[in-house]
Formats: C-alpha cells, sequence, structure tokens
C-alpha cells in the first residue's frame, strides 16, 4: 500500500548489511 514505507525498510536493510559487512 505504502511503496515508502517498503523503500525505507529496504534502506534499513542496506544499512544494516553495510554495518555487518
Amino acid at each position: 500500500m505504502q511503496v515508502a514505507e517498503k523503500q525505507v525498510v529496504i534502506l534499513k536493510y542496506q544499512l544494516f548489511l553495510s554495518l555487518v559487512i
């Protein structure tokens, strides 16, 4: 329903991955 909300989740996931690596 909210496309922006999905993009925020993806951004947070990418940030999490960048912190892990």
